[in-house]
């Protein structure tokens, strides 16, 4: 009796050829206010995991007072730590909703800005690249740039009740 053998290979998809930019936002904010710094995937992706650092001016910036990331499922977990205006994050997502959709961000820091600037007062906001790791949901790692954000100091508070 003849047996038939079949192979069944699955490949699974693979990040590593993939090309994923980190743009930081440009933000404004007046002296006193807050601002939230959020990084965005390029081109929207799936995101399992990751680690990412930043580093904020203290001439222009209090201490970061918060940390988000965010999921399209809502499944985003992890843990920063934070030293005064420097931050280490490391995230996953079992679904690989964090950078999926377009316009939301994947990583938002919030941190005050110092009172006493000047109107027009110019900060470049950055990812630290050397400390910056992302993953599909299969392990793969992503080849990740990053484009820098510029905050300006301007703007005006308002109170709307």
């Amino acid at each position: 009796m003849a047996s038939l053998v079949l192979a069944i290979t699955a490949s699974l998809p693979s990040a590593a050829a993939r090309n994923l930019t980190l743009r930081v936002s440009n933000e404004t904010a007046p002296p006193g206010g807050w601002v939230q710094v959020k990084v965005y995937a390029t081109p929207p992706s799936s995101i399992g995991s990751g680690t990412i650092a930043m580093d904020f001016d203290p001439s222009v910036f209090g201490g970061i007072t918060n940390i988000s990331v965010f999921s399209a499922t809502g499944d985003a977990l992890g843990f920063a730590h934070v030293n005064g205006n420097h931050v280490d994050a490391q995230f996953s997502s079992t679904s690989g909703g964090i950078g999926q959709v377009q316009g939301l961000p994947a990583f938002v820091v919030s941190l005050p800005v110092l009172s006493g600037l000047s109107a027009g007062q110019k900060t470049a906001v950055a990812v630290s690249m050397a400390n910056v790791q992302l993953n599909d949901v299969y392990g793969n790692a992503y080849s990740t740039s990053a484009v820098a954000g510029t905050f300006q100091v301007g703007g005006g508070m308002a109170v709307a009740m």
